[in-house]
């Protein structure tokens, strides 16, 4: 409780619980308001008293005392409600959203570790006594050194924390959706898109795309509106490389749909294959108790996107997703190649397609509270 109670703690707090406020509940304080101060001392004392001789993790302490904060508010009195409605955990309560409680502490912990402890504040703002006032004030050629211990918490640096999800062209439904550019994306987050700003951050894509373009500029489309963002590669690797968005503004969201375009430094649409190739042939042979097969497709290959031995595939077979690796390719013919099904899920290859799994891309997207 020792890390509660202190004062830097207490004042990321006042923070937390401002900018809670103002989000959740559209209400504007000032940490000097006195019914803040109030309300924020009394749920502070409470929950310290009820809390001080218990091992708890701060997070989770700080989790409470944010929930009761909030559901003071709420109740339109901005007054605290008796300490066994306040000591009861936040599953238990109307609770704050998850996702975004979640994010507000970790706000806290990352301003936390930024900024040094500094637990002498009272000492300077309540233990000056008359004497060093006198002092100072026989003094006047020497210059007053404040404690070090002094926060100006309204200096503090607007931290934000950032959670993050990833986009990848292999969960698209490639049957229908054969081209890996221009795709549209239902997300599956259980979160409130509306209230969250939205910043792409990172893109892998194939290795290839590196000799065709020196800049990616991707335009999302969300809810009518579209925002671009420029790519530079900023780390090379043998199957995908990193490139780093150059941009940093935020895009929103109303729901859970969106489209990806990619374009190239000319904006002309980057060709970045298909998927649902088909298998219009194949031999079979078992051999130690294994089926090898060798696949004959139906594919132009190019340079740019040749299969690669231990490459993953995933093979459509009516409807049964299968991931398979390239143990082989024919020399003679780039349309062929080789895989052993070990764990025998292969029974016929007839109408069958496959995805290239080295050929998708990857999006990691960032958010935040609003």
């Amino acid at each position: 409780m020792n890390e509660f109670n202190n004062i830097q703690n207490k004042n990321l707090l006042i923070k937390a619980s401002i900018n809670m406020l103002k989000d959740k509940l559209n209400i504007t304080l000032s940490h000097n308001d006195e019914n803040f101060k109030k309300t924020f001392d009394n749920i502070f004392e409470t929950l310290f008293n009820k809390y001080k001789d218990n091992t708890i993790e701060l997070k989770k302490i700080n989790t409470f005392f944010l929930n009761n904060i909030k559901n003071a508010y709420q109740n339109n009195n901005n007054i605290i409600k008796k300490e066994q409605h306040i000591d009861k955990e936040p599953e238990k309560e109307n609770k704050l959203n998850d996702d975004y409680l979640d994010i507000k502490i970790k706000e806290l912990e990352e301003i936390r570790s930024i900024v040094p402890d500094y637990d002498n504040i009272d000492v300077y703002n309540n233990n000056i006594s008359k004497k060093n006032i006198d002092d100072n004030n026989e003094k006047t050629n020497e210059s007053s050194t404040l404690p070090t211990s002094i926060i100006n918490y309204n200096n503090i640096v607007n931290t934000k924390a950032y959670k993050s999800f990833v986009i990848s062209s292999i969960n698209r439904d490639w049957i229908l959706k054969q081209n890996r550019n221009n795709i549209d994306i239902s997300l599956n987050l259980d979160i409130d898109y509306k209230i969250y700003n939205y910043i792409p951050d990172k893109l892998l894509m194939p290795s290839f795309l590196s000799l065709l373009t020196p800049l990616i500029k991707m335009k999302i489309t969300a809810s009518s509106n579209e925002y671009y963002y420029n790519f530079i590669c900023s780390e090379k690797n043998k199957n995908w490389d990193t490139w780093t968005s150059l941009d940093e503004f935020e895009f929103n969201l109303n729901n859970k749909n969106l489209n990806l375009i990619f374009y190239d430094i000319n904006n002309d649409l980057i060709d970045l294959g298909y998927d649902n190739i088909k298998i219009i042939s194949y031999n079979k042979e078992t051999k130690n108790d294994y089926n090898y097969f060798k696949l004959f497709l139906n594919k132009n290959l190019n340079i740019f996107n040749n299969f690669n031995i231990y490459e993953n595939i995933i093979i459509n077979a009516n409807n049964k997703l299968i991931k398979q690796n390239v143990y082989n390719i024919d020399n003679n013919n780039n349309n062929s190649i080789y895989i052993i099904d070990f764990k025998k899920e292969i029974n016929n290859l007839e109408n069958t397609t496959i995805l290239k799994y080295n050929d998708q891309f990857t999006l990691i997207i960032k958010y935040y509270i609003k």
